[in-house]
């Protein structure tokens, strides 16, 4: 028998995503995976599989949908066209 271990850590754009909790998930375990400030949108889940022996084995990511909404005053000399920001 082989000993149970966790999976290994998701790689992810840690600049978008806090996955945190998701550094040590046993098998059969959730993470909570969340978007890191100044983006928003509900948590997602990563999943280690039950009975995992395998150190390597990369969990099932369910990723939030992360979005970055605009800035309450945005920046002076800025304008939005088309959903992008660009110089006035």
């Amino acid at each position: 028998c082989k000993p149970l271990v966790p999976c290994m850590p998701p790689v992810l754009d840690w600049c978008t995503y806090d996955a945190d909790d998701c550094r040590s998930v046993d098998g059969g375990d959730e993470c909570q995976i969340r978007c890191k400030h100044p983006f928003v949108g509900a948590p997602g889940i990563g999943t280690c599989a039950i009975g995992n022996v395998d150190p390597g084995r990369e969990m099932t990511l369910d990723l939030p949908a992360c979005s970055c909404p605009d800035p309450p005053n945005p920046p002076e000399g800025y304008i939005k066209v088309n959903d992008e920001w660009v110089c006035d």
